[in-house]
C-alpha cells in the first residue's frame, strides 16, 4: 500500500485548527459541501456530500487526529487512514498530514491533488478570511447555506 505524506503551515493556533476540522458548520463553510463530524472518538462521519465517509479513531485536542477514510468509488469495507499532527509553529500551526492505505501510485497523485484543491486550499482561505474578520465562527461562510443564520459576517 502508498501513502501520502504532507507538511503544511496555517496560520491559526492548533486548537483553532483542531476545532475548525471537527466542527461540523465549520467544516461545512470551509468545504462548501455537506458534512456530518464530530470531535468524539469512536463517532462516524462524512464529508463532500457523502463522498467520503470513516469513524474518528483518535482524538487528542489540539494535537492529533486520526481517522478511517473512505471513499464512495471504493468497494464497500475498503478502508484507509488518515492522520493530522500538529504541531506550535511561529504564529500558526504546522500539520503533518499522512494518508495511509492507498493503492497505488495513481491513487496517491488523485488523492494529494485532491487534498489540495479541496482541503488545504480553501483551509488557507477560509483561515485568512477568520483573521480579517475576527474570530466569528461563521468567517468566510455564506451563513445561508452552511448554518442559516443571519450572523452578518459573510
Amino acid at each position: 500500500m502508498k501513502s501520502i505524506r504532507q507538511t503544511l503551515f496555517f496560520p491559526v493556533s492548533p486548537d483553532t485548527f483542531y476545532n475548525t476540522y471537527l466542527d461540523e458548520t465549520s467544516h461545512r463553510a470551509l468545504t462548501g459541501a455537506h458534512a456530518h463530524i464530530s470531535n468524539k472518538t469512536g463517532e462516524k462521519y462524512s464529508a463532500w456530500d457523502g463522498y467520503i465517509t470513516g469513524e474518528n479513531l483518535e482524538l487528542v485536542p489540539g494535537k492529533k487526529i486520526v481517522q478511517s477514510w473512505h471513499a464512495s468509488t471504493w468497494e464497500t469495507g475498503r478502508m484507509s487512514t488518515i492522520t493530522f499532527q500538529l504541531k506550535p509553529k511561529d504564529a500558526g500551526v504546522a500539520v503533518q498530514f499522512t494518508h495511509e492505505g492507498l493503492a497505488d501510485a495513481k491513487e496517491v497523485k488523485e488523492f494529494s491533488d485532491g487534498w489540495e484543491a479541496y482541503y488545504w486550499k480553501p483551509m488557507k482561505q477560509y483561515f485568512e478570511k477568520r483573521q480579517k474578520k475576527g474570530s466569528d465562527q461563521h468567517a468566510g461562510c455564506s451563513c445561508e447555506s452552511c448554518c442559516g443564520t443571519d450572523c452578518g459576517c459573510c
